[in-house]
């Protein structure tokens, strides 16, 4: 396992909210600095700055609740941002994580629409304010395209978290199915059992009767026929006997049950 699978393993052992916690100070340590030293000859970092950073920071920690208001306070601000003349690389942060989260956390037909409205938005914004504020190297069509990446981004991830949870479901009916059928069969190996039984027990009373009967008759008339009849009793008991062992030592034990939780 790499450095990298390490600490995602670790991360997604976290809390929600520590782990929310934990993006908004990693966005905040990223996003900081680049609001902090503005280009020269553009508008410095001042209290209306600052307030759009925190009021970005904050909808952050609520993200995974509402991640539609998050991504639209987390744009409006770095829209401010841009109409207040300011550039910068990271300053588009926020509203990434903000549009990751709604498209992982969401469906098909909510990221279709989210980013349709984050790119007409987007370049609007670069129409108005020009392209040497929004970004030096881009034009307002490129403007359009990059809000697009975290949306796809989340919609890859979550469509393989569908997948992966698929794959689990499919297992789990699989291995319920398998358990059901070695619980049937074991049903029948027990019927077949117990009617092997029933033919035993009902073959040797029948004929432990009729010799219990042969000897009853020849007690007093003819006492060696009744010797042998009463031997052959109490050799078909043992025989029967033995004939239930060994049937009962094949009768199969029930499937064991599967752990739970």
């Amino acid at each position: 396992m790499t450095t990298f699978d390490r600490l995602a393993a670790r991360a997604r052992a976290l809390p929600p909210l520590a782990a929310d916690l934990l993006v908004v100070a990693v966005v905040g340590l990223l996003t900081g600095p680049d609001l902090a030293v503005n280009d020269p000859g553009y508008r410095q970092a001042d209290a209306l700055s600052w307030a759009l950073f925190a009021v970005s920071l904050a909808a952050l920690v609520v993200r995974r609740r509402r991640p539609v208001p998050v991504a639209c306070v987390t744009g409006a601000a770095c829209a401010g941002w841009a109409l207040y003349g300011h550039i910068g690389e990271l300053l588009n942060l926020p509203v990434i994580v903000a549009l990751y989260t709604v498209a992982v956390l969401g469906d098909r037909h909510r990221t279709l629409w989210t980013g349709v409205t984050a790119a007409v938005v987007s370049g609007v914004v670069a129409l108005i304010v020009g392209r040497d504020v929004v970004n030096p190297q881009g034009l307002p069509v490129l403007e359009m395209i990059w809000p697009l990446v975290p949306l796809l981004l989340g919609e890859a991830v979550r469509t393989r978290r569908e997948l992966l949870a698929e794959y689990a479901a499919r297992a789990e009916r699989a291995e319920a199915e398998r358990e059901r059928e070695a619980a049937r069969r074991v049903r029948q190996e027990r019927v077949r059992v117990a009617r092997e039984i029933h033919d035993i027990l009902a073959h040797t009373v029948s004929a432990m009767t009729v010799q219990a009967g042969v000897a009853l008759d020849a007690l007093d008339t003819a006492p060696e026929v009744s010797r042998r009849a009463m031997t052959q009793v109490r050799a078909s008991g043992k025989e029967a006997v033995r004939e239930l062992r060994t049937t009962l030592s094949l009768a199969p034990s029930p499937p064991p049950a599967r752990a739970t939780g």
